[in-house]
Protein backbone atom coordinates (compact mmCIF):
# COMPACT_ATOMS: atom_id res chain seq x y z
CA UNK A 1 0.00 0.00 0.00
CA UNK A 2 3.15 2.59 1.02
CA UNK A 3 4.58 1.38 -2.26
CA UNK A 4 1.26 2.39 -4.18
CA UNK A 5 0.58 5.78 -2.63
CA UNK A 6 4.32 6.72 -3.14
CA UNK A 7 3.60 5.48 -6.88
CA UNK A 8 0.61 7.41 -7.51
CA UNK A 9 2.51 10.82 -5.48
CA UNK A 10 4.73 10.28 -7.94
CA UNK A 11 2.94 9.44 -10.85
CA UNK A 12 0.74 13.00 -10.10
CA UNK A 13 3.97 15.29 -9.84
CA UNK A 14 4.76 14.35 -13.18
CA UNK A 15 1.80 15.06 -14.54
CA UNK A 16 1.14 18.37 -12.53
CA UNK A 17 4.75 19.73 -14.07
CA UNK A 18 3.26 18.97 -17.79
CA UNK A 19 0.12 20.64 -17.17
CA UNK A 20 1.16 23.36 -15.71
CA UNK A 21 4.25 24.05 -18.14
CA UNK A 22 3.56 22.72 -21.31
CA UNK A 23 1.47 25.76 -22.58
CA UNK A 24 3.10 28.15 -24.18
CA UNK A 25 1.89 31.04 -25.46
CA UNK A 26 2.25 33.29 -28.57
CA UNK A 27 4.47 36.29 -28.45
CA UNK A 28 2.71 38.05 -31.43
CA UNK A 29 1.65 41.57 -31.32
CA UNK A 30 -1.95 41.21 -29.52
CA UNK A 31 -2.42 43.30 -26.50
CA UNK A 32 -4.92 43.05 -23.68
CA UNK A 33 -6.99 39.71 -22.48
CA UNK A 34 -7.35 39.03 -26.29
CA UNK A 35 -3.52 37.65 -26.47
CA UNK A 36 -4.80 34.80 -24.19
CA UNK A 37 -7.84 33.60 -25.71
CA UNK A 38 -6.82 30.44 -27.16
CA UNK A 39 -4.71 29.47 -24.54
CA UNK A 40 -7.77 30.23 -21.75
CA UNK A 41 -10.38 28.68 -24.03
CA UNK A 42 -8.12 25.38 -23.99
CA UNK A 43 -7.28 25.46 -20.72
CA UNK A 44 -8.42 22.55 -18.43
CA UNK A 45 -11.06 23.64 -15.65
CA UNK A 46 -8.55 23.34 -12.78
CA UNK A 47 -5.90 25.38 -14.95
CA UNK A 48 -8.75 28.15 -15.35
CA UNK A 49 -9.28 28.29 -11.42
CA UNK A 50 -5.41 28.34 -10.94
CA UNK A 51 -5.36 31.27 -13.19
CA UNK A 52 -7.69 33.01 -10.83
CA UNK A 53 -11.04 32.41 -13.51
CA UNK A 54 -14.37 31.42 -11.42
CA UNK A 55 -15.55 28.63 -12.49
CA UNK A 56 -19.28 27.95 -13.26
CA UNK A 57 -22.19 26.95 -10.66
CA UNK A 58 -25.31 25.42 -11.73
CA UNK A 59 -27.60 25.66 -8.63
CA UNK A 60 -30.65 24.82 -10.91
CA UNK A 61 -30.84 21.08 -11.11
CA UNK A 62 -33.55 19.58 -8.40
CA UNK A 63 -31.61 18.72 -4.87
CA UNK A 64 -31.58 15.33 -3.38
CA UNK A 65 -33.74 14.87 -0.87
CA UNK A 66 -32.70 15.48 3.33
CA UNK A 67 -33.71 12.25 4.80
CA UNK A 68 -31.63 9.51 6.81
CA UNK A 69 -30.08 7.77 2.87
CA UNK A 70 -29.19 11.32 1.90
CA UNK A 71 -27.14 11.69 5.31
CA UNK A 72 -25.83 8.22 5.36
CA UNK A 73 -25.07 8.98 1.33
CA UNK A 74 -23.19 12.46 2.45
CA UNK A 75 -21.13 10.90 5.29
CA UNK A 76 -19.09 8.50 3.09
CA UNK A 77 -18.54 10.75 0.62
CA UNK A 78 -17.27 13.61 3.57
CA UNK A 79 -14.99 10.59 4.98
CA UNK A 80 -13.45 9.46 2.15
CA UNK A 81 -13.12 13.27 -0.03
CA UNK A 82 -12.80 15.68 3.11
CA UNK A 83 -11.65 14.00 6.66
CA UNK A 84 -8.64 13.97 5.38
CA UNK A 85 -8.44 17.95 5.91
CA UNK A 86 -11.62 18.49 7.73
CA UNK A 87 -11.32 15.64 10.23
CA UNK A 88 -13.70 12.81 11.12
CA UNK A 89 -14.93 15.08 13.38
CA UNK A 90 -16.14 17.93 11.02
CA UNK A 91 -13.32 20.10 13.55
CA UNK A 92 -10.58 21.25 11.22
CA UNK A 93 -8.12 18.56 12.28
CA UNK A 94 -7.57 15.87 9.69
CA UNK A 95 -4.22 13.81 9.18
CA UNK A 96 -3.25 16.82 6.47
CA UNK A 97 -4.46 19.99 8.17
CA UNK A 98 -0.99 20.10 9.89
CA UNK A 99 0.63 20.94 6.15
CA UNK A 100 -1.61 24.10 5.59
CA UNK A 101 -0.89 26.97 6.12
CA UNK A 102 -4.59 28.32 5.98
CA UNK A 103 -6.09 26.00 7.95
CA UNK A 104 -8.86 24.22 7.12
CA UNK A 105 -12.39 24.89 8.13
CA UNK A 106 -13.43 23.78 11.90
CA UNK A 107 -17.18 23.12 10.73
CA UNK A 108 -18.48 22.49 14.92
CA UNK A 109 -17.93 26.34 15.31
CA UNK A 110 -19.96 27.27 12.23
CA UNK A 111 -17.62 30.33 11.77
CA UNK A 112 -18.14 30.41 7.79
CA UNK A 113 -15.96 33.34 6.15
CA UNK A 114 -17.68 33.01 2.53
CA UNK A 115 -21.39 33.72 2.41
CA UNK A 116 -24.53 35.63 1.12
CA UNK A 117 -25.74 36.65 4.54
CA UNK A 118 -25.30 39.34 7.56
CA UNK A 119 -21.83 39.22 9.52
CA UNK A 120 -22.42 36.49 12.14
CA UNK A 121 -25.49 34.58 10.25
CA UNK A 122 -25.09 30.97 8.88
CA UNK A 123 -24.74 30.61 5.23
CA UNK A 124 -27.28 29.64 3.17
CA UNK A 125 -27.07 25.99 0.95
CA UNK A 126 -26.12 27.44 -2.04
CA UNK A 127 -23.22 29.31 -0.29
CA UNK A 128 -22.01 26.32 0.62
CA UNK A 129 -22.72 24.71 -2.63
CA UNK A 130 -20.37 27.48 -4.49
CA UNK A 131 -17.49 27.23 -1.87
CA UNK A 132 -16.95 23.20 -2.94
CA UNK A 133 -17.60 23.89 -6.49
CA UNK A 134 -15.69 26.94 -7.16
CA UNK A 135 -13.15 26.01 -4.37
CA UNK A 136 -11.19 29.16 -2.31
CA UNK A 137 -7.94 30.43 -4.85
CA UNK A 138 -4.38 29.97 -3.03
CA UNK A 139 -5.82 27.24 -0.78
CA UNK A 140 -6.09 23.57 -0.19
CA UNK A 141 -9.42 24.41 -1.08
CA UNK A 142 -9.98 23.28 -4.80
CA UNK A 143 -12.79 22.78 -6.86
CA UNK A 144 -14.06 19.44 -6.12
CA UNK A 145 -14.46 18.99 -9.98
CA UNK A 146 -14.39 14.80 -8.96
CA UNK A 147 -18.16 15.11 -7.54
CA UNK A 148 -21.63 15.39 -9.68
CA UNK A 149 -24.01 17.96 -8.16
CA UNK A 150 -26.04 15.66 -6.22
CA UNK A 151 -22.80 14.33 -4.34
CA UNK A 152 -21.81 17.73 -3.27
CA UNK A 153 -25.47 18.38 -1.90
CA UNK A 154 -25.14 14.93 0.31
CA UNK A 155 -21.76 16.48 1.38
CA UNK A 156 -23.51 19.79 2.55
CA UNK A 157 -26.05 18.46 4.36
CA UNK A 158 -23.80 16.13 6.10
CA UNK A 159 -21.72 18.60 7.00
CA UNK A 160 -24.38 21.05 8.42
CA UNK A 161 -24.85 18.27 10.99
CA UNK A 162 -21.53 19.03 12.81
CA UNK A 163 -23.05 22.36 14.46
CA UNK A 164 -26.49 22.70 16.38
CA UNK A 165 -26.64 25.86 14.94
CA UNK A 166 -28.47 24.64 11.62
CA UNK A 167 -30.95 23.13 13.86
CA UNK A 168 -32.42 26.33 14.76
CA UNK A 169 -34.39 26.36 11.61
CA UNK A 170 -33.91 30.57 11.42
CA UNK A 171 -32.82 31.66 7.67
CA UNK A 172 -31.35 34.42 7.55
CA UNK A 173 -31.52 37.18 4.68
CA UNK A 174 -29.72 37.17 1.44
CA UNK A 175 -27.35 39.79 0.21
CA UNK A 176 -27.69 40.39 -3.16
CA UNK A 177 -25.18 42.67 -4.96
CA UNK A 178 -26.61 45.41 -6.92
CA UNK A 179 -26.70 46.33 -10.52
CA UNK A 180 -23.87 49.05 -11.88
CA UNK A 181 -25.28 52.20 -12.64
CA UNK A 182 -21.98 53.64 -13.94
CA UNK A 183 -19.22 52.80 -16.25
CA UNK A 184 -15.74 50.25 -14.68
CA UNK A 185 -13.75 53.00 -14.91
CA UNK A 186 -16.03 55.27 -13.09
CA UNK A 187 -16.51 52.96 -10.19
CA UNK A 188 -12.70 52.53 -10.47
CA UNK A 189 -12.33 56.51 -9.54
CA UNK A 190 -14.48 56.59 -7.08
CA UNK A 191 -13.30 53.23 -5.34
CA UNK A 192 -10.13 54.53 -5.16
CA UNK A 193 -11.72 57.45 -2.77
CA UNK A 194 -14.23 54.86 -1.11
CA UNK A 195 -10.94 52.69 0.00
CA UNK A 196 -9.44 55.98 1.44
CA UNK A 197 -12.41 56.96 3.50
CA UNK A 198 -12.81 52.91 4.74
CA UNK A 199 -9.40 52.94 5.53
CA UNK A 200 -8.61 50.06 4.36
CA UNK A 201 -5.26 51.10 4.00
CA UNK A 202 -4.72 50.42 7.53
CA UNK A 203 -4.73 46.59 6.61
CA UNK A 204 -4.30 46.11 3.20
CA UNK A 205 -1.99 49.01 3.03
CA UNK A 206 -2.22 52.30 0.76
CA UNK A 207 -0.70 50.08 -2.37
CA UNK A 208 -2.79 47.00 -1.70
CA UNK A 209 0.07 45.37 -0.98
CA UNK A 210 -0.89 43.71 2.32
CA UNK A 211 1.30 46.09 4.62
CA UNK A 212 -0.74 48.74 6.31
CA UNK A 213 0.22 49.61 9.78
CA UNK A 214 -1.91 46.83 11.52
CA UNK A 215 -1.17 43.81 9.03
CA UNK A 216 1.38 42.62 11.32
CA UNK A 217 -0.98 42.92 14.74
CA UNK A 218 -4.25 40.89 13.40
CA UNK A 219 -5.35 37.72 14.76
CA UNK A 220 -8.34 35.87 13.98
CA UNK A 221 -10.83 34.62 16.60
CA UNK A 222 -8.29 31.58 17.72
CA UNK A 223 -5.84 34.41 17.94
CA UNK A 224 -3.88 33.13 14.94
CA UNK A 225 -1.75 35.65 13.09
CA UNK A 226 -3.76 36.50 9.99
CA UNK A 227 -2.14 38.54 7.37
CA UNK A 228 -4.01 40.87 5.07
CA UNK A 229 -4.89 39.68 1.51
CA UNK A 230 -2.76 41.15 -0.87
CA UNK A 231 -4.57 42.65 -3.61
CA UNK A 232 -1.14 43.08 -5.77
CA UNK A 233 -0.18 39.64 -5.89
CA UNK A 234 -2.22 37.27 -4.82
CA UNK A 235 -5.85 36.06 -6.19
CA UNK A 236 -8.76 36.68 -3.83
CA UNK A 237 -10.07 33.23 -2.26
CA UNK A 238 -13.27 34.17 -3.98
CA UNK A 239 -12.27 34.67 -7.04
CA UNK A 240 -11.89 38.04 -9.24
CA UNK A 241 -16.42 38.59 -10.03
CA UNK A 242 -17.05 41.66 -8.77
CA UNK A 243 -19.94 40.00 -7.02
CA UNK A 244 -18.30 37.79 -5.09
CA UNK A 245 -15.85 40.87 -4.30
CA UNK A 246 -19.03 43.04 -3.25
CA UNK A 247 -20.62 40.21 -0.78
CA UNK A 248 -16.96 39.96 1.14
CA UNK A 249 -17.02 43.71 1.75
CA UNK A 250 -20.77 43.38 2.38
CA UNK A 251 -20.60 40.68 4.54
CA UNK A 252 -17.36 40.51 6.07
CA UNK A 253 -15.79 37.42 6.62
CA UNK A 254 -16.63 35.55 9.99
CA UNK A 255 -14.16 34.83 12.41
CA UNK A 256 -11.56 36.92 11.03
CA UNK A 257 -10.93 41.04 11.33
CA UNK A 258 -12.55 41.41 7.99
CA UNK A 259 -15.77 43.15 9.56
CA UNK A 260 -18.75 43.82 7.09
CA UNK A 261 -19.30 47.33 5.49
CA UNK A 262 -22.44 47.48 4.97
CA UNK A 263 -23.61 49.57 7.69
CA UNK A 264 -20.64 52.02 7.09
CA UNK A 265 -20.83 52.22 3.04
CA UNK A 266 -23.75 52.43 0.72
CA UNK A 267 -24.23 49.68 -1.68
CA UNK A 268 -23.06 52.05 -4.95
CA UNK A 269 -19.65 52.42 -2.62
CA UNK A 270 -19.42 49.29 -1.88
CA UNK A 271 -19.60 48.24 -5.74
CA UNK A 272 -16.71 51.05 -6.14
CA UNK A 273 -14.60 49.64 -3.71
CA UNK A 274 -15.06 46.22 -5.57
CA UNK A 275 -14.28 47.65 -9.31
CA UNK A 276 -11.32 49.21 -7.45
CA UNK A 277 -10.00 46.47 -6.04
CA UNK A 278 -10.37 44.14 -8.91
CA UNK A 279 -8.41 46.46 -10.61
CA UNK A 280 -5.12 46.14 -8.31
CA UNK A 281 -5.23 42.16 -8.90
CA UNK A 282 -2.63 40.26 -10.96
CA UNK A 283 -2.95 41.39 -14.78
CA UNK A 284 -4.03 38.36 -16.90
CA UNK A 285 -0.94 37.38 -18.24
CA UNK A 286 0.87 37.13 -14.42
CA UNK A 287 -2.42 35.21 -13.86
CA UNK A 288 -1.86 32.59 -16.87
CA UNK A 289 1.86 32.50 -16.63
CA UNK A 290 2.63 32.52 -13.15
CA UNK A 291 -0.27 31.30 -10.30
CA UNK A 292 -0.91 28.98 -13.00
CA UNK A 293 2.27 27.45 -13.57
CA UNK A 294 3.47 28.06 -9.84
CA UNK A 295 0.48 27.40 -7.35
CA UNK A 296 0.74 28.39 -4.69
CA UNK A 297 1.99 26.20 -1.66
CA UNK A 298 -1.44 25.10 -0.22
CA UNK A 299 -3.32 24.62 -3.48
CA UNK A 300 -0.62 22.59 -4.57
CA UNK A 301 -1.03 20.43 -1.61
CA UNK A 302 -4.75 20.67 -2.19
CA UNK A 303 -4.51 19.27 -5.78
CA UNK A 304 -2.25 15.77 -4.53
CA UNK A 305 -5.12 15.60 -1.46
CA UNK A 306 -7.63 16.18 -4.27
CA UNK A 307 -5.87 13.42 -7.05
CA UNK A 308 -4.94 11.04 -3.88
CA UNK A 309 -8.62 10.66 -2.69
CA UNK A 310 -9.85 10.63 -6.10
CA UNK A 311 -8.16 7.58 -6.61
CA UNK A 312 -9.11 5.96 -3.33
CA UNK A 313 -12.65 7.04 -3.55
CA UNK A 314 -15.07 4.15 -4.30
CA UNK A 315 -18.14 5.09 -2.95
CA UNK A 316 -21.73 6.13 -5.15
CA UNK A 317 -21.02 7.82 -8.69
CA UNK A 318 -24.74 9.27 -8.83
CA UNK A 319 -27.31 9.12 -5.75
CA UNK A 320 -30.67 8.96 -7.64
CA UNK A 321 -32.76 11.83 -7.24
CA UNK A 322 -36.48 11.49 -6.23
Amino acid sequence: MELYKSISFLLFSVFIVAVLFSSAFSEDKQSGESKFDDLIHNMRPMEKWLAGFSLPVNISEPWPPLDEASLKVGRTIYQARCAVCHGVKGDGKGPRAGDMKIKPRDFTEAKYKFRSTPAGALPTDADLFKTISRGLHGTAMVPWLGLNNSQKWLVIYYIKTFSDYFEDGEKAEVITPPEPVKSSDEYVKLGAKVYDKAKCHECHGKEGYGDGMKADKLKDDWLRPIKPMNFRKRILKRGLEINEIYLTIATGLNGTPMASYASFLTEDEILAASYFIRSLAPDMETRVTVHRQRPAPDALAGLRIDHMQGIRFRGPLMFPLR
